[in-house]
């Protein structure tokens, strides 16, 4: 079939376009076709048509009579149809089957000439745009278009009742009871000077979440995964063990009965409810895509990444920041949390007693902009952290909290801060003897 537009196509009457168009022309409901997300972007067989409908609705506010439409086109031939809503999704569908042909045809050329981490960028930017462009079309007003928002508020009160909060437990009582922890579509920072404990402090998130009974996906970016285990067996020990296994020991093989190690960990199964994936560099460097692949196959609950600046690509204050986008896009679009590590400047906290703010962050502002919630942290002394919740979007920040950190011991819980001083003291004495 000829389509009557300039530039003619020749397209099978059979063509999502035609039925829809046609379909729309039949029952007079253009609303329902807005309602379901179409627009002229989406039309490639027939985007005069549809521009056309477009412009007579909004200047008239109703759909073209068939008489207004042939009188356009002339050579339209208008089928025989009555399903505006299902020839919408499938005009959405063809249009991104199309873009995203396209977008794999654009990056050949990368694949071509072995830069694959451009044709991954390249791809990755693309399939962002063509997911946004394919949303359902509900009614995003919040007077009528009630019902999402209800089912949510359901499914966290849901969780409050099962688990004892909306969110996913991070450990630290100070920081679940302020935040309900990291909430489904929104992306978390904790932030620290090299060496300051961020990596223990996702890890104590992460055994958190796993005691909590939720599904834990861990990207280790300078650990391996054997080392991750390790230490996580240093926190399990501490929680549900007989005996507490000390990393270092384990990682230097000594100082442990082999037998009840392996006891331990033959019995982890019996007392915790959760599943911890993870995933370091040994299959190669990870990126917003591989971490997309991992929800997929994983379904997690929640994800962590230690840390963000070591990603694929993360080579300048620009890449980190399209990375620090697209996680939190992944966070949205999967409708779980994302808690990734970041170092703070060097010159964070130093001479001063506080924790830096989301201005610390080092490499790019937007990593800050991104979070819903930054948590900084700093040693008082070898044996007590500081942190601060320096950021939230959804409610109150600058809240302190302070811990007794001894990891390889299984320890890293929230204390007072009468009890962090004193450790402080200690430590510091001990520090003066040697």
């Amino acid at each position: 079939m000829q389509v009557p537009s300039e530039g003619r196509f020749h397209v099978v009457s059979s063509h999502p376009e035609i039925l829809l168009i046609s379909s729309v022309l039949r029952d007079q409901d253009m609303p329902v076709a807005f309602k379901m997300g179409v627009s002229a972007s989406q039309f490639h067989a027939c985007p005069d048509e549809w521009s056309w409908l477009e412009r007579y609705y909004m200047k008239h506010k109703k759909t073209p009579s068939k008489v207004a439409f042939k009188t356009q086109f002339p050579e339209f031939s208008v089928k025989a149809v009555n399903d505006t809503a299902h020839f919408a999704v499938q005009v959405r569908e063809a249009h991104a089957q199309q873009a995203l042909t396209t977008a794999l045809r654009d990056s050949a050329g990368f694949i071509a000439s072995g830069d694959l981490e451009a044709a991954l960028k390249s791809v990755q930017s693309k399939i962002v745009s063509i997911s946004a462009g394919m949303g359902d079309g509900n009614d995003d007003d919040i007077i009528t278009g009630w019902e999402d928002t209800y089912d949510e508020v359901d499914r966290r009160v849901a969780r409050v009742s099962q688990y004892g909060m909306a969110g996913i437990p991070t450990g630290f009582t100070t920081l679940d009871d302020r935040t309900g922890g990291p909430q489904p579509g929104q992306s978390w920072i904790v932030g620290a000077r090299l060496g300051h404990g961020k990596s223990w402090g996702m890890m104590r998130m992460a055994t958190a979440a796993i005691m909590g009974g939720y599904t834990v996906q861990y990207n280790a970016l300078e650990q391996t995964r054997t080392e991750v285990a390790m230490r996580m067996h240093s926190f399990l020990s501490g929680a549900v063990g007989k005996q507490i296994f000390n990393n270092m020991d384990l990682a230097q093989g000594k100082g442990f009965d082999v037998g009840e190690y392996r006891e331990f960990l033959y019995g982890l199964k019996d007392t915790i409810k959760g599943k911890m994936h993870v995933s370091d560099t040994s299959r190669g460097m990870v990126s917003p895509l591989t971490i997309a692949a991992q929800i997929e196959r994983n379904q997690p609950d929640i994800v962590f990444i230690d840390y963000l600046t070591l990603m694929q690509g993360a080579k300048d204050w620009q890449a980190i920041g399209e990375i620090s986008g697209a996680i939190k896009n992944l966070a949205q679009q999967y409708q779980i949390p994302i808690v990734s590590a970041s170092q703070l400047n060097r010159s964070a906290g130093i001479g001063g007693k506080d924790i830096p703010g989301a201005e610390a962050l080092s490499q790019a502002d937007a990593v800050g902009q991104d979070a819903d919630a930054i948590v900084n942290m700093r040693m008082m002394s070898s044996s007590t952290i500081q942190m601060k919740l320096v950021k939230y979007r959804h409610g109150n920040s600058g809240f302190k909290w302070w811990c007794h950190y001894e990891p390889g011991k299984g320890i890293f819980n929230e204390c007072s801060y009468d009890q962090a001083l004193a450790l402080k003291d200690i430590d510091d004495a001990a520090d003066d003897d040697d």
